[in-house]
């Protein structure tokens, strides 16, 4: 192959000098033909369409990065838009795009690590984005309701419930409180932090109400050291607030003299600086100061794995995904798959939550309160406690979509061979509506009706209880406590394997 090439001879070779290149080849013969001198190699002139292609580059370079700027201008105010995991130029083409819009919360402590789980699980020992490409939109739990009824995403993150209001703007999307659309993928307990220096330990629910009203103005009201209370919380429209707002504050304004600051890492940055200082995070920044035990009735909790995976801790609350049932696409409903499976259980464990799986039931005692009845105190004695609890929709005796998918992690559990030989048992309770009674009948209801599903599934049920309006676990006076106090508990026989 013929090149060109100029003589290295450059002080003493006309060569060298003139301005048109001669020829050469590879080997013995790159040499000037006037010196003998070594010819170097020069790069040939650029072909005459290459600047026209570069400008058009560059022009088409402009107008994405104003289309860009045009379509972030559109998002929803503070909206934080993350891609991941990245495809690789080979795939991107023939990628899915899922986009996941919703809470903050979730977006920083979640998102990617389901993101990254997800294209793993779809792609196993490939670092791909196993066919789908992921963006994530935080801009608040209350913006996964609009984007999804505005067709700007495709699965919603919600640190709260759906609001009756937001369900009704988005019936053409279908029933979004549905098990199509609503999908527990997780528990977080709102955390009362205070500065580690402060001596008060525990807090009933009407006391946090009363702090964060403004009604309580001092510590030396809760027994603690003398000086006045300074109060944070995570600003703008989160979950997090908002469950706070329907957990304690019932209706109460908070207080003018409330600091509001950016995030929950933020709001126990300033608590962990200031010994006067009360705040409410999410469960995942709860070590980064001292945390309350909480009261909604004789007993105070403390936030932790069991408290809030048990829902008995007063202020623990579940996260969502939301997909809209008459539109979800097959990627939306696979990622939601993943998330609710034990492997992406495991992750939201990881992320600081408590996720919920079927690997395994707890086999240590049951802690028995004072005020249990004779009878499960009893059961307590002679089984085991499960991690299950299951709950039931408002004001009805159907199991809730949590329960729903908690059955089939129940039966998951003990199709094992460790638990295959063993028995259930099923302890139910009511709410303190309606005479004593009556409430028996309910809790033996419930019980018998999660029976009925267990036994369809080839669960062996040793016995169904009722135990009516006995040992309440939240506050009956509040529509909330009195959710959580209509449950079924799930006890197992361990029965010594033959």
């Amino acid at each position: 192959m013929t090149i060109e090439g100029r003589c290295t001879n450059f002080g003493n070779c006309t060569v060298a000098d003139t301005k048109t290149p001669q020829p050469m080849t590879s080997g013995a013969d790159a040499f000037c033909p006037e010196c003998g001198a070594q010819l170097h190699a020069v790069r040939p002139p650029a072909p005459a369409w290459r600047r026209p292609v570069i400008a058009a580059i560059a022009v088409a370079a402009v107008v994405l990065i104003a289309a860009i700027a045009l379509w972030r201008s559109h998002q929803p105010e503070n909206v934080a838009v993350v891609v991941s995991p990245s495809p690789s130029a080979s795939s991107a083409a023939a990628a899915v795009t899922l986009r996941l819009c919703g809470s903050r919360l979730m977006a920083e402590r979640l998102a990617t690590l389901l993101s990254e789980g997800f294209a793993l699980h779809r792609s196993p020992g490939a670092a791909s984005d196993g066919g789908v490409r992921t963006t994530t939109a935080a801009g608040g739990t209350s913006t996964a309701f609009d984007l999804l009824g505005a067709n700007g995403c495709d699965v919603g993150m919600a640190s709260r419930q759906i609001t009756p209001a937001e369900r009704a703007r988005l019936r053409a999307l279908g029933d979004m409180t549905s098990r199509a659309a609503e999908h527990v993928i997780g528990l977080d307990g709102i955390t009362i932090l205070v500065n580690r220096a402060n001596r008060v330990s525990a807090l009933s629910v009407g006391d946090v109400r009363r702090v964060f009203s403004g009604s309580a103005k001092d510590w030396s009201a809760f027994h603690g050291a003398p000086g006045a209370i300074r109060l944070y919380a995570p600003a703008g429209n989160t979950g997090t607030l908002d469950a706070f707002k329907l957990l304690v504050m019932g209706g109460s304004p908070f207080s003018p003299a409330l600091h509001k600051v950016s995030a929950s890492g933020d709001v126990a940055a300033a608590v962990a600086r200031d010994p006067q200082a009360v705040g409410f995070v999410a469960l995942p920044y709860a070590n980064r100061a001292k945390a309350l035990k909480i009261a909604s009735g004789p007993v105070a909790l403390a936030p932790t794995v069991l408290t809030v995976g048990r829902e008995t801790y007063p202020l623990s609350r579940r996260l969502y995904l939301y997909t809209a049932p008459r539109k979800a696409s097959a990627a939306a409903n696979a990622f939601v798959a993943f998330a609710q499976s034990d492997e992406g259980q495991l992750l939201v464990d990881r992320a600081g939550f408590v996720g919920t799986t079927s690997t395994a039931i707890p086999r240590s005692p049951v802690v028995v309160p004072p005020n249990a009845p004779p009878a499960y105190a009893r059961l307590a004695q002679t089984t085991r406690q499960s991690e299950f609890v299951f709950y039931f929709n408002v004001g009805s005796d159907a199991l809730d979509n949590k329960a729903l998918v908690d059955i089939g992690r129940l039966v998951a559990a003990m199709s094992t061979p460790a638990n295959r030989d063993q028995q259930i048992v099923l302890a139910g309770f009511a709410d303190s509506t309606g005479d004593h009674e009556r409430n028996i009948a309910l809790s033996l209801a419930r019980a018998r009706s999660v029976q009925r599903e267990l036994t369809s599934q080839g669960v062996r049920v040793k016995e169904a209880l009722g135990f009516g309006d006995a040992m309440p676990i939240r506050d009956n006076a509040t529509p909330e406590g009195r959710e959580k106090n209509r449950r079924v508990e799930i006890f197992v026989t361990f029965r010594p394997s033959p």
